[in-house]
């Protein structure tokens, strides 16, 4: 250890290697803490990850209508006692945007649907969370 003294008098260690050993605790200590803090900007880049999609979803879903559906006949649904005529090529999913089958929508089961030129081209089937 090498040993430097003030203009006082006093000693200073100047040990390198304590230095970077009381760097790397404060470092570590850090790192473990930083989850607790909510990461650098406030949240996670998990939480990030999900605000991200919640906000694709809403975005995709802005246009359409939401409703309950109250009856089927052929290609015509009701929804909320509204008569509405299925494209051709619906497109049929749940929330998550996985495909479903049309044969699975129920009276009973809530919705959200797009219009184009007054067709339902986009059925969403909402499950339950």
């Amino acid at each position: 250890m090498n040993k430097l003294s003030t203009e006082y008098g006093d000693s200073i260690v100047g040990d390198a290697t304590n230095a970077v050993s009381v760097l790397q605790r404060a470092l570590f200590i850090g790192l473990l803490l930083l989850p607790f803090m909510g990461g650098l900007a406030g949240t996670s880049v998990a939480e990030q990850g999900h605000h991200h999609e919640e906000d694709a979803k809403s975005n995709l879903f802005k246009d359409f209508q939401r409703g309950n559906v109250t009856g089927m006949q052929g290609n015509k649904l009701k929804i909320d006692n509204r008569d509405y005529t299925l494209h051709a090529s619906v497109k049929v999913t749940d929330q998550e945007l996985m495909p479903m089958s049309l044969e699975t929508i129920q009276v009973g089961v809530d919705v959200m649907f797009h219009l184009t030129k007054g067709q339902i081209d986009h059925l969403v089937v909402l499950l339950p969370s």
